[in-house]
């Protein structure tokens, strides 16, 4: 798998960018809301997602890896394909469609383009569950990156210095 790309914005068009990296130009396929904030020239950083299908080999990228996962998530259900799902990230904020999920409105998922009231239950209905977790784990990820940032502050202070040029706990 291709966990995450590294490059420069090579050429933008709706819901695709190229991206060089390393002299490779890479086609990912990203929601609406990413490429409309690209600029060619731009260095991006996107965590990705490879789909293998019989005649195709396709790259996802989003703007984070919880966006990723909801991606993911929304590819397990029944009827809901890459498109619909790059559709749907697109149109709503990764945290507004945890909100919606996790709260089983289904008004509001019916709004997004594409999305029926059928897919609208199945997504709600099959994710749940699965999206209360996702932003438990995610949240505690966060306080705990947050706190090891806190401690590495303190130790820069007291004059300890990086080892190889990275961060205190010498991951660089």
């Amino acid at each position: 798998m291709i966990a995450h790309l590294h490059g420069r914005v090579d050429a933008v068009q709706e819901g695709a960018i190229v991206l060089d990296v390393g002299g490779v130009g890479f086609f990912v396929r990203v929601p609406t809301s990413v490429s409309n904030h690209c600029t060619v020239g731009q260095p991006r950083y996107l965590p990705t997602e490879l789909l293998v299908r019989q005649d195709e080999f396709s790259i996802y990228g989003f703007v984070s890896g919880f966006e990723r996962e909801l991606f993911r998530l929304l590819t397990s259900i029944t009827g809901v394909g890459p498109k619909l799902a790059l559709r749907v990230l697109g149109a709503v904020s990764p945290g507004e469609l945890a909100n919606a999920i996790s709260e089983e409105d289904i008004t509001f998922l019916i709004k997004i383009p594409g999305v029926g009231s059928k897919t609208a239950k199945r997504i709600s209905v099959e994710l749940s569950e699965k999206i209360s977790k996702l932003v438990h784990d995610t949240t505690t990820a966060e306080v705990s990156a947050t706190r090891y940032r806190g401690a590495e502050a303190v130790f820069r202070s007291l004059g300890c210095t990086p080892v190889g040029g990275g961060s205190i706990a010498g991951d660089g």
